[in-house]
């Protein structure tokens, strides 16, 4: 999903993993620090949020039961970057939950990715869900 502003700009993307009742985070980006304003940077900002809710509800109208931000950090000495990230999952409400997650490779290509995303995950086995029950 993505949203863009009146000049055809994106503003904030998001791309997930659908299973049979949950929602899960691939990937979510903004264009918050492309811009030096900060106001421009505040509305980028609204914008991903909006993004947010709007996939809840979607996602919601769809059947999905839960949706997953995946990941939060829970390293008090980690960067004030990442405990912002955390902060702005958690103003969505939910219940946080530790789950294990399984991924195969069939191919080179997948091994290489697989060994790519186990790098940037290894520390990170913490999920955040949000439950439409």
């Amino acid at each position: 999903t993505k949203v863009m502003d009146d000049k055809g700009r994106k503003l904030a993307s998001h791309a997930y993993s659908l299973t049979d009742n949950k929602v899960s985070m691939i990937h979510s980006c903004s264009a918050r620090f492309d811009f030096g304003n900060n106001q421009e940077r505040n509305r980028i900002g609204r914008a991903n949020r909006f993004l947010h809710w709007n996939d809840i509800l979607i996602f919601k109208r769809k059947g999905y039961q839960i949706y997953d931000f995946v990941g939060l950090s829970f390293d008090d000495d980690e960067d004030e970057a990442m405990k912002n990230i955390s902060d702005f999952k958690r103003g969505f409400g939910g219940r946080e939950v530790i789950e294990y997650k399984y991924y195969k490779a069939h191919s080179f290509a997948g091994r290489a990715v697989l060994f790519v995303l186990s790098q940037k995950w290894r520390k990170r086995p913490d999920f955040l869900e949000y439950s439409f029950k």
